[in-house]
């Protein structure tokens, strides 16, 4: 990951992933029509971790930072682990984001995924 793209540097983030397999989706309006569909976007990058904060980058560019929202009503992310080697974020980007708005699926495809997902609060336990 080119760490100088990332605002305060390396030691803001406990654990940098590199290569990682991503999706990111999110349901959009058909012209014309009262559907929607999902549209999935599939790309690798780099995830950077703290405690309650994940950065994604690709090509050296920060592409988003997901915070978990202190405050806020509930539901504004929801966390899980389907499989050992995949975390599923969906998140209200409104509440967790800056970079983003509306309802968006995040999946990350890695033998962490477990390991991050305690870094944003997730209980194995609870799950």
């Amino acid at each position: 990951m080119d760490i100088s793209v990332v605002e305060g540097g390396v030691g803001r983030y406990a654990r940098h992933l590199s290569d990682v397999r991503m999706t990111l989706a999110h349901r959009v309006s058909l012209p014309y029509s009262h559907e929607s569909a999902l549209v999935r976007h599939w790309f690798k990058g780099d995830v950077a971790v703290q405690f309650g904060r994940l950065l994604i980058s690709s090509a050296g560019v920060v592409l988003m930072e997901l915070e978990i929202p202190s405050s806020g009503p509930s539901g504004l992310l929801c966390v899980e682990v389907p499989t050992p080697a995949c975390l599923e974020l969906v998140f209200d980007a409104q509440w967790c984001t800056r970079q983003l708005c509306g309802k968006w699926e995040l999946r990350l495809y890695t033998p962490d995924a477990e390991r991050v997902a305690r870094y944003l609060g997730w209980d194995a336990r609870s799950a």
